[in-house]
């Protein structure tokens, strides 16, 4: 049997098989406040608590038949552990808590020098020579993307996807970059590279046995529907199936591409309807130099522009902080919300992160202050309604919260349960803000309070 008939014989029988199992997995980069409904550590799935970007794990599920075709043969047996070589798996259902390594708590503050910063303003019609995560357009950072990686960068098609663009990432060390759509029914994320696929951290494998092999045009490819989530708060994890989220990974030549979309809107429709519909938007990826009307996004204003109100920044910020995108994705909100995120990094390491999340001042009671004591501090919702009383229309705990003053108003002070996460959240007229302060122990040093809310009281 040659190859091309083998191809063949194993592109058929998946197209016409359902999957043995499905897997789900939340795109990598989300903060750990991304839990569905805001519940407890049971039932979420992997959290990235760092601001470290991380990769996806993208899984495949492999047909059983298939398996026993590729299997027959020495040639067959090379190919399977080829198209294998695209995903860290693990051969287990479960995945035992991983033993903590006790953090060193800082002994000293930062001496941090607060720099004024720059306003932007940018010309939609003229990039700029400053790219900006919020104030620059999807075009101009898709532009700015391509001319520090080396090559043209594809992206979803206008026809398939409709969700607005979230954020951009790119790695241009490594020649990687990470796109995010998100929309009100579904999220598209979409990753490429040269060379191979990055290794995914060890939460984020998949189960090996929930492997499918499908084609993406003349390509092989891993399709995958799963996640493993935490089952209690020990850090336990185990599969999950059932999640709605799905993956596809390919290799075209020296490029590779990795696609999960995120949605409920699926549930009634077959698998083989949802991975149907994965291909035929990877099969019609689009880039720039054909137009930028084909590109889903490519009318969409900066984010700065799209957000429904006045956004606030920084006037100060220390020395050595750059904005970096906002990766972070929260279902615990409901009023319009933006994030700014802001990076201090030394020989390429992070060591201090702060990220600004400032939203309208919300009619229900899913504030920004209750979504922290739900990720940062450990609460369930029950224990947030039993410990915090409504102060103002804002959720404050008399027991963890100090009472601070910025710009001549009420604020608090929050220390989260890592001695290494500190915030403040406060309010004004028609905003409320959340400015959250994460540093890397292995650094040392810290901001104080009092730089923090020095940046507070920056904002314009």
């Amino acid at each position: 049997m040659n190859k091309d008939n083998l191809n063949s014989i194993l592109s058929d029988l998946a197209e016409n098989a359902k999957p043995a199992a499905q897997i789900d997995l939340w795109p990598g980069l989300k903060k750990s406040l991304a839990a569905r409904n805001g519940q407890s550590k049971q039932g979420k799935s992997i959290l990235n608590q760092t601001p470290v970007l991380r990769r996806a794990a993208f899984a495949a599920l492999t047909v059983l038949v298939a398996l026993a075709i590729l299997l027959v043969t020495p040639r067959g047996q090379a190919f399977s552990q080829a198209l294998l070589k695209y995903f860290t798996t693990v051969s287990q259902r479960s995945i035992p808590p991983v033993p903590p390594t006790p953090s060193p708590v800082p002994t000293y503050s930062l001496e941090a020098v607060l720099v004024p910063q720059p306003t932007i303003s940018i010309d939609h019609q003229d990039c700029g020579g400053t790219i900006s995560p919020i104030s620059s357009t999807f075009i101009c950072q898709l532009q700015d993307a391509q001319a520090k990686l080396g090559f043209v960068v594809k992206s979803f098609p206008a026809r398939y996807v409709q969700a607005p663009f979230s954020f951009m990432w790119v790695d241009q060390e490594n020649r990687l970059i990470q796109m995010s759509f998100r929309g009100q029914q579904a999220s598209y994320a979409l990753d490429q590279g040269l060379g191979d696929f990055p290794k995914d951290c060890s939460g984020c494998a998949i189960y090996q046995e929930a492997v499918q092999l499908v084609r993406v045009g003349e390509y092989e490819a891993e399709y995958a529907r799963g996640i493993f989530i935490f089952t209690d708060d020990k850090g336990s994890m185990v599969w999950n199936p059932d999640e709605p989220v799905y993956h596809l990974r390919w290799k075209e030549n020296d490029r590779w591409y990795s696609f999960t979309l995120s949605s409920d809107q699926f549930a009634g429709q077959e698998p083989v309807e949802i991975q149907a519909k994965m291909i035929r938007i990877a099969e019609n990826l689009v880039s720039l130099d054909q137009g930028a009307d084909q590109l889903a996004a490519g009318s969409q204003p900066s984010i700065q522009d799209g957000a429904g109100f006045t956004i606030k920044e920084p006037g100060l910020l220390p020395e050595g902080f750059q904005q970096v995108p906002d990766v972070n994705e929260s279902d615990l909100t409901t009023a319009p919300r933006v994030g700014m995120s802001y990076e201090l990094s030394i020989n390429g390491q992070w060591v201090n992160y702060l990220t600004l999340d400032q939203m309208l001042i919300p009619a229900d009671d899913k504030t920004l202050r209750r979504e922290f004591a739900l990720v940062y501090q450990d609460q369930t919702l029950v224990q947030v309604y039993e410990d915090q009383t409504p102060v103002n229309g804002q959720w404050v705990n008399a027991n963890t919260d100090e009472e601070v003053q910025i710009n001549g108003g009420t604020g608090y002070y929050l220390e989260g349960v890592d001695p290494n996460i500190s915030a403040l959240y406060w309010r004004d007229d028609e905003r409320e803000y959340l400015l959250i302060y994460q540093l890397n122990p292995d650094f040392g040093g810290r901001l104080d309070k009092e730089t923090l809310i020095a940046i507070a009281e920056s904002l314009k």
